[in-house]
């Protein structure tokens, strides 16, 4: 069913509803360009990307967009040394073998 036909029957009904937008949608929002919803990181290899950032804002707690997406195995040392417990010498054995 169409989503007007879902939104009008749940507002009937009383119950609070709203359409989940696409990311392309939100991405050409007014109303979240006019909130600042939207910002801009700049990723290493993809240059400039647009993104909805944090969709709740405290006051005294700004919400930042932290970082673009990371690089394919950017973080695999990070998280087989200090998250799995990996030597470096173990994490080097991994690269040797092929299985990093």
């Amino acid at each position: 069913r169409p989503v007007a036909e879902w939104l009008a029957r749940l507002g009937k009904a009383g119950v609070p509803a709203g359409k989940i937008k696409a990311v392309g949608e939100a991405l050409e929002s007014e109303h979240l360009r006019a909130r600042g919803a939207i910002v801009t990181l700049t990723h290493p290899t993809a240059g400039p990307m647009r993104m909805v950032g944090p969709p709740i804002r405290l006051h005294g707690t700004p919400a930042e967009a932290a970082a673009p997406a990371p690089l394919l195995g950017e973080h695999t040392d990070e998280i087989l040394g200090k998250l799995l417990g990996y030597s470096t010498e173990e994490i080097a054995r991994l690269r040797a073998s092929g299985a990093v």
